[in-house]
């Protein structure tokens, strides 16, 4: 028995919405069902041009709507937040272009307030999707081209006067060409080389405070190297090579097609003899779509393009602090595997009360004691004693104070006594960056083990906290 289509609204009626729009009316499974904008006459017009039925005056008004199963966002990336936020609220799956967000801070929140409402989450790089994608990563993966070595990878187009106005040359709305064009070719080597590297360097020539071009150095482990370059001054280009021992793969239009009836890539071997490889598809946008509504389908609120995508997240802010710092960044280790636990946390009567609803993946009750550690080093909190409940286990940890002795608690996790505050205190993204809310009383937060498994302090924890 055929499955229903799911429906979508486009919230927004930018360039790249003429694109994709009319590709999800004719993707396998899915319709375009409405329009949204700010202002209903624009809303109104595009619904008209393309054949949309619905059309919405505002982006809550399609959130709002029961006939809507899911939300394509086209807007600037300091606006993904916070629609995909509301979506997520609204029960709606979010289909949102790149880059994910601005920064990792925002991209683990997206992720985070995704899974708490259960619906799915896919950013929108086209090319991963495709025939010609999977061919050259199995390529790639058969070991044909020998001991990986090296990964070139070049987006570039050519501005003659930059308009300032373009979202693109605007910082504070997620503008520059490395979240424009270099989240491909750092897609690319995190995907290709099944890794994330350990450390970046990076330079960049600015034009109203965004990298109008920029070049950077990727060290991976096993003496594997990327380098990429992104730029809006140079002439259009994306191609990707990857270098082995044996042999090479290039493909001169990676991120679309230049025709898109022959999508090809090529492999060379050491006497430079040229093998092309033609693989048919149908319009990316399509590939994408169909790809997005098989996750909805199948309930996969987990799955490994969000992984990839804030590893490219995490690898694209360590990029923009190098060439702002003019000096090499490291990049934490993280885990393969998905978040393990999605924990509620409430605040009743002073006390601040824990409880597993979800477990995603590795758990026992060790999974508490390393919490109670990474809230110890990284939280403060207005209670005099924090309580979990892992099974029949109780863990009561105390906050970190200024003149307090340390004391020991279960598992040998370290605590001292109480201290007093006004607001939660967490880290995110892996690279020291603090953000602080006014307590309220009920929060919802998910926990990622960053280190080599789940298991008992030191493993480290990042912390992802979202109010509802």
């Amino acid at each position: 028995m055929n499955e229903p289509n799911i429906r979508f609204a486009v919230l927004g009626t930018a360039k790249i919405a003429r694109t994709v729009g009319p590709k999800i009316q004719t993707a396998k499974g899915a319709e375009l069902t409405g329009v949204a904008s700010r202002s209903a006459d624009k809303a109104a017009a595009f619904a008209a041009e393309f054949g949309i039925p619905e059309s919405y005056g505002s982006y809550q008004a399609a959130l709002d709507d029961p006939e809507i199963d899911a939300v394509y966002i086209p807007l600037p990336p300091s606006m993904h937040l916070e629609w995909t936020t509301k979506a997520a609220k609204a029960g709606k799956h979010v289909f949102c272009e790149k880059p994910l967000a601005t920064n990792a801070t925002e991209a683990e929140q997206m992720i985070a307030g995704c899974r708490q409402h259960n619906v799915v989450l896919l950013d929108g790089v086209m090319w991963y999707h495709t025939p010609r994608a999977t061919a050259i990563k199995h390529y790639v993966d058969s070991g044909q081209l020998g001991e990986l070595r090296q990964l070139t990878s070049v987006f570039t187009f050519r501005w003659d006067t930059f308009p300032l106005e373009n979202v693109r040359l605007q910082r504070e709305l997620g503008g520059g060409s490395l979240l424009d064009l270099g989240w491909y070719c750092v897609g690319a080597a995190i995907w290709l080389f099944n890794d994330i590297p350990r450390q970046v360097f990076a330079r960049a020539i600015y034009h109203n405070d965004v990298d109008a071009r920029m070049n950077g150095f990727l060290w991976f482990n096993d003496g594997r190297v990327a380098t990429i370059e992104c730029g809006f001054d140079t002439v259009k280009r994306r191609w990707m090579e990857v270098a082995g021992a044996k042999q090479n793969l290039v493909c001169d239009d990676f991120t679309r097609p230049w025709n898109r009836d022959k999508p090809r890539f090529w492999t060379h071997d050491d006497d430079g003899s040229a093998t092309e490889h033609v693989i048919n598809q149908k319009p990316q946008e399509e590939c994408l779509v169909e790809a997005f509504c098989e996750l909805i389908r199948t309930g996969s609120t987990t799955h490994p393009w969000l992984d990839l995508s804030i590893k490219t997240q995490l690898v694209c802010d360590a990029l923009d602090q190098s060439a702002r710092a003019r000096t090499v960044v490291g990049i934490p280790p993280r885990l393969e595997s998905q978040p393990a636990f999605l924990i509620p946390l409430s605040l009743n009567g002073g006390i601040l009360n824990f409880s597993a609803v979800e477990q995603l993946g590795t758990g026992d009750t060790g999974i508490f004691a390393s919490l109670w550690w990474n809230f110890r080093t990284v939280l403060t909190i207005p209670v005099s004693q924090m309580v979990g409940n892992a099974g029949s286990a109780r863990y009561p940890v105390i906050p970190s104070g200024a003149n307090a002795q340390p004391a020991r608690l279960p598992h040998g996790i370290p605590s001292t006594d109480p201290f007093a505050s006004c607001h939660f205190r967490w880290i995110l993204g892996g690279f020291g960056e603090v953000t602080e809310w006014p307590i309220v009383q009920h929060w919802k937060c998910c926990v990622r083990a960053t280190g080599p498994g789940v298991r008992i302090p030191p493993s480290p924890l990042d912390l992802v906290c979202v109010p509802t």
